[in-house]
């Protein structure tokens, strides 16, 4: 589409201070007049409300929204377009004509448990190597140190409860998080996580939730408002849980016990265990432990596995080996 130079004129002119009001509300109608005809122009939804908007791509490949006149859209702001979702990680602070920001791709889906035990699940951008909040004039750019990944996600209810610590679990391996900044970017929240063991027994690495059981019992399973006749229970339900450290220095021996539940209440349970990984040895077993020992000079991790005899059921946990820093 080629540019309309009388109506760019105006929108210069609509930043001189003799006649701003009048020259705004000028350009505001050409824009409104012209809105729905112009290729730019999309229907989209922004925090699931249908809007008009117009997507334009600069030279770099990002995406701009450009409201209509009256219309705002916010920094971490959730806007589906083309049946994708993106968040808004920029506005162009001079709203005057018309509201306009950046959008960026949201490339995961995370998920976490919350205090209240819901299952919060939210889009996000995860990178490892660099987060651009880019504002429509200045760019920043966060770089990701070795080993960590970064994710935004807006700043909410939901995120503003996250503390140092949580996990998370996406590409088949467990992160937690090691530090956020909430305050730098209005309307984001940014979070940097460092790479961490799995333990099959707490998390539900199929489904990629995090600390899903703690001690066997499920988080996510319905609390009753109000006290209900028991149900029998149809068969047997079994949960379980590796207690056992997540790291181990060189030449140190700790001893790992494998916790097995029918419906919530604790059995004897008989296990073959097995070590995965160069870095360690077992020193002894029995029906439900095992004692294993560091080696030294090394750095990794190795894999506890625990298959149920009776049922088959397997269940994992990531050690570190590691040594004094």
């Amino acid at each position: 589409m080629s540019l309309d130079v009388n109506l760019y004129r105006n929108r210069l002119e609509a930043y001189k201070v003799g006649g701003k009001e009048g020259r705004i509300d000028s350009i505001k109608h050409q824009i409104l007049n012209d809105f729905f005809n112009n290729p730019s122009y999309f229907k989209v939804l922004i925090n699931n409300i249908e809007r008009d908007v117009h997507v334009v791509t600069d030279n770099q490949g990002k995406y701009k929204i450009l409201c209509k006149p009256n219309e705002i859209i916010n920094v971490g702001d959730y806007v589906t377009w083309n049946n994708k979702r993106f968040l808004c990680t920029s506005i162009n602070e001079d709203d005057s004509v018309q509201s306009s920001g950046l959008i960026q791709l949201c490339n995961y889906t995370i998920k976490w448990i919350d205090n209240a035990n819901t299952l919060i699940q939210k889009p996000c951008i995860v990178s490892a190597k660099t987060l651009y909040t880019t504002g429509v004039r200045d760019e920043k750019v966060i770089e990701i140190p070795n080993g960590m990944v970064g994710i935004q996600l807006p700043y909410d209810e939901d995120t503003k409860n996250l503390n140092r610590e949580q996990g998370f679990v996406f590409n088949k391996t467990k992160y937690k998080i090691t530090f956020y900044n909430e305050v730098e970017f209005d309307g984001l929240i940014i979070l940097l996580c460092s790479e961490i063991g799995f333990n099959t027994s707490v998390d539900d690495m199929e489904n990629e939730i995090a600390d899903r059981w703690i001690d066997g019992i499920d988080r996510l399973e319905a609390i009753p408002d109000e006290p209900t006749e028991p149900e029998e229970p149809i068969g047997d339900t079994f949960t379980y849980f590796i207690d056992g450290v997540d790291s181990i220095m060189w030449n140190q021996t700790k001893t790992f016990t494998v916790h097995k539940y029918d419906n919530n209440v604790e059995i004897n349970g008989v296990f073959a265990l097995e070590l995965i990984g160069d870095y360690a040895d077992i020193v002894d077993t029995t029906d439900n432990t095992i004692d294993i020992k560091a080696k030294n000079n090394v750095y990794g991790y190795v894999t506890l596995k625990a298959i149920d005899t009776e049922t088959s059921n397997v269940l994992e946990k990531q050690i570190l080996i590691k040594g004094l820093i």
